[in-house]
């Protein structure tokens, strides 16, 4: 899956973008206050990117696999362990969700 290669960069991204923030928040920093704020924002903005390129990576997997795989997120949060992250779950419509959508959209 496209997605797989991308989580793991993804992973990496997540751990320098902590580390950046570590480095930038020592109490007497050698550099200006707000380089020290730019430099974890811009962390937090590569993060996020990569972020929503996995997301959707993800969504592209769907696309051509008809497989929508279920969220990392108890990879990445310890209270979330044991709970099988890495199943692939068939899609379907939700009950409410129909073909023929005229019927909800108010035609009179």
């Amino acid at each position: 899956m496209l997605s797989a290669s991308l989580e793991r960069a993804d992973d990496e991204t997540d751990r320098l973008q902590r580390e950046v923030v570590e480095l930038v928040s020592h109490a007497d920093p050698p550099y200006p206050v707000q380089v020290g704020v730019d430099v974890a924002l811009l962390a937090r903005f590569f993060e996020r990117f990569a972020d929503q390129a996995v997301a959707i990576t993800r969504r592209l997997d769907y696309v051509i696999t008809g497989e929508l795989r279920t969220d990392r997120s108890a990879d990445r949060n310890p209270d979330r362990r044991g709970v099988d992250s890495s199943a692939v779950v068939p899609h379907e419509p939700s009950a409410g969700w129909s073909a023929d959508r005229s019927s909800t959209l108010g035609s009179t």
